[in-house]
């Protein structure tokens, strides 16, 4: 995997067999942990960066943390939850998916592990990003 800087931008390029780990700290981060839930969803075209012709896109990598960070601090908020930390992984691994989206086996958290196994069939050349967020005290 190589950093690419574009301008005032950075855009991570893909390597196709390795996971891509994404670390989001909050100001609750030094408090205990009262809980925690998965979310999934397909990688954002919109966070995609085509650098040339030939190559595999590049995610613009500032961006799309900025853009969990929200979603991740936006989906506790909606369970009355307060944002201890959140681990996103981007992968194509059908493995990595169950063992990462699985916290718990609440009906919810089986039948998004299935859409997202789902859509790496039907898109084998996209990828998916598992949350795993966890709930402050």
């Amino acid at each position: 995997m190589r950093t690419v800087h574009q301008g005032q931008e950075t855009v991570v390029t893909e390597t196709r067999r390795l996971d891509l780990k994404l670390n989001i700290q909050t100001q609750f981060s030094d408090r205990g942990v009262s809980g925690w839930d998965t979310t999934m969803l397909a990688v954002p075209e919109q966070f995609l960066i085509q650098l040339d012709d030939d190559g595999p896109p590049a995610l613009a990598a500032k961006q799309f943390a900025t853009f969990l960070r929200r979603l991740a601090e936006s989906q506790a908020a909606d369970l009355g939850e307060r944002l201890h930390h959140a681990e996103f992984t981007i992968t194509r691994d059908r493995e990595t998916v169950k063992r990462l989206g699985l916290m718990h086996d609440c009906v919810d958290c089986l039948a998004g592990v299935e859409r997202a196994l789902e859509f790496l069939d039907a898109n084998p050349d996209k990828d998916m990003v598992v949350g795993q967020l966890w709930w402050a005290v």
